[in-house]
């Protein structure tokens, strides 16, 4: 079990490109562990980390199988320990453990940093009381149930891209203090949810 310590940082303009650029860095081996990517942002807050991994959900990484899970987990317990207010993230040695092969992030990173510039370039300073404490208590809780509800989700197609989609929203509204850029995350959350219940329902509610 280790600690990771993760002191706040300020918000740059580019913050989702930034973490772009640190994942190119990393593209170059062949695997990586859970641990190396989270030393990567080892100074980084906990937004921050938690948008770092909703990016690689995004990526074609989401299609190896339990990585989904995996990334489920981890922003569970960064949201979680963001919520209750710790200062010092804590994760697993098992989790940390975990080891994820990168020959399918290098193909999907220019798609992702012209969806990164175009993020960055529509965050602003808006409803800022909303992600801030108390109010962005709530925010990260919703993340936590979201990170729990991913395992379940690893089944159905294009879901766990889009779930790690909204929760960069969110965590580049907490990074930046856009509350409208958090609050839109947070609304699509349950829709995103409710795919599977909507496909279900349609396949098998009329005869």
């Amino acid at each position: 079990m280790t600690d990771q310590s993760s002191p706040s940082p300020s918000a740059g303009p580019a913050a989702v490109e930034h973490v772009i650029d640190e994942l190119e860095t990393l593209s170059g081996a062949d695997h990586l562990l859970m641990r190396d990517l989270i030393a990567q942002f080892g100074v980084a807050s906990f937004s921050t980390l938690m948008l770092v991994v909703s990016v690689l959900l995004v990526s074609p990484l989401s299609g190896v199988p339990l990585f989904s899970t995996v990334c489920g987990i981890t922003i569970a317990l960064i949201a979680s320990q963001a919520a209750w207010g710790r200062t010092a993230l804590w994760l697993p040695d098992r989790l940390l453990d975990a080891k994820f092969s990168l020959s399918r992030l290098g193909r999907g990173l220019h798609w992702m940093r012209r969806l990164a510039r175009w993020l960055d370039e529509r965050t602003a300073k808006r409803l800022a009381v909303l992600v801030t404490q108390p109010f962005s208590r709530v925010v990260y809780g919703a993340c936590t149930l979201a990170g729990l509800g991913l395992p379940f989700m690893e089944l159905v197609p294009f879901t766990s891209s889009l779930i790690g989609a909204s929760i960069a929203v969110i965590s580049v509204g907490l990074l930046a203090k856009d509350g409208l850029l958090a609050v839109l995350g947070l609304i699509a959350l349950p829709t995103i949810f409710l795919i599977p219940i909507f496909a279900v329902s349609s396949l098998f509610g009329t005869g």
